[in-house]
């Protein structure tokens, strides 16, 4: 065995197996080797396969720093907890590269059930005081847990902020900015979210139960956040813009606008979050996104009963009366038919409610001499050919 600087011999050393840090050596010592059976199942065969494994059971680590001076076999485990990288994150979010010979090891040490941080010389950065140090891969920083409550260190051991939050986690890489941002979710003891800096500085108040970090993460310019499980907006610097009393809010209407459908007791409405401004009052019992749409809207129902869909795995409605939506969530065709039809030959809708038939231009404006104009088209004729009335949709 040899030191890491001087390379002189040291002696009189009976170890079970020895591994590098990074200027030091660190042993376990009294251990025993132990085979023993591991499995795993593999999806595409369906197969369960089992194979042998060895492994160090038992016996005490101990350092050997850079002068090949042995500390003693003080602690009861020591492992390589994750890698440093110079000029780089450890997902190369920055230069997309790797400088594995400039690679540093994170070395952490258990002793008497807690867990601390080597040094690069194998002393003690941070001495035993937490229950878990894990290493946050999107933010290069150490996650560390003392009485059930985190805190973040640097990659050097540093404690960047004090164990306090009941959970912390990094707000991780920015797809749109191509940035990894340096600030975290944290939960405090009265279960209130927030974002803090590295410092420890609060840039998004403890107000709310929940905050839509990804949202926040994306620079969205308002937050859904939430309080004892109703949904609102507040502002980045978290001030309440829309009260936290929907059951549900979801931003995925239309992609092209910031048209929210907002749920309170049931019942669906339209929120511009641009205008920061309800465009109507939750009043439908349904808003068919997932259908298909006629020239662009989107169906609306009002009544009706609530269903579970197997084929599409969510809640519909039937039996309601239909009606549609631009992309703005403005009502364009009241919801007072049994079925609504468009003709692009004439661009028209028709909406049927038992044998009454009324008509509407694209701006919803109904047309007196609709009917006449629908039954001229060839959609038209076909209908009085056939001597009945169908839905039609996406028609040519």
């Amino acid at each position: 065995m040899y030191s890491v600087t001087s390379g002189k011999a040291v002696t009189g050393m009976d170890y079970a197996t020895i591994y590098a840090g990074d200027k030091f050596f660190y042993y376990n010592k009294g251990g025993k080797w132990a085979k023993s059976e591991s499995s795993y199942y593999d999806y595409y065969t369906d197969s369960t396969y089992t194979y042998e494994v060895t492994n160090l059971v038992g016996g005490k680590y101990g350092i050997i720093n850079a002068q090949g001076e042995d500390k003693g076999a003080l602690y009861d485990t020591i492992y390589i907890l994750g890698y440093k990288y110079n000029n780089t994150y450890d997902y190369g979010y920055e230069d997309y590269s790797y400088n594995y010979g400039s690679s540093k090891p994170i070395v952490t040490f258990k002793k008497n059930d807690l867990m601390g941080i080597f040094a690069s010389n194998g002393n003690e950065a941070v001495p035993a005081q937490f229950n878990s140090i894990t290493y946050d891969y999107s933010s290069s920083k150490l996650n560390i847990m003392q009485n059930n409550l985190w805190g973040i260190a640097n990659l050097n051991g540093k404690i960047l902020i004090d164990p306090q939050y009941t959970s912390l986690y990094a707000l991780g890489y920015n797809y749109y900015t191509g940035t990894s941002n340096p600030m975290y979710v944290a939960t405090n003891q009265e279960n209130k979210q927030g974002i803090i800096d590295t410092s420890g500085n609060v840039v998004f108040n403890f107000r709310y139960n929940w905050v839509d970090s990804y949202g926040y993460n994306q620079g969205n310019e308002l937050v859904k956040v939430s309080n004892n499980s109703l949904y609102g907006y507040a502002d980045r610097e978290s001030n309440e813009v829309l009260a936290c009393e929907f059951e549900d809010i979801n931003e995925y209407f239309n992609y092209t606008t910031k048209i929210s459908i907002v749920t309170k007791d049931g019942k669906k409405g339209f929120y511009d979050r641009a205008e920061r401004k309800m465009i109507t009052e939750p009043k439908y019992s349904d808003v068919m996104i997932y259908d298909e749409k006629i020239n662009g809207l989107t169906k609306v129902m009002l009544g009706g009963e609530v269903y579970w869909d197997s084929l599409s795995y969510m809640n519909r409605v039937r039996g309601g009366k239909i009606g549609y939506v631009d992309s703005l969530g403005v009502e364009v065709i009241a919801p007072l038919y049994d079925n609504v039809s468009y003709n692009n030959e004439i661009e028209l809708y028709m909406g049927n409610k038992g044998k009454m038939r009324d008509f509407y231009d694209l701006k919803g404006q109904k047309v007196r001499d609709g009917e006449a104009k629908w039954m001229s088209s060839y959609i038209g004729k076909k209908m009085m050919e056939n001597s009945r009335i169908v839905e039609l949709s996406w028609n040519s």
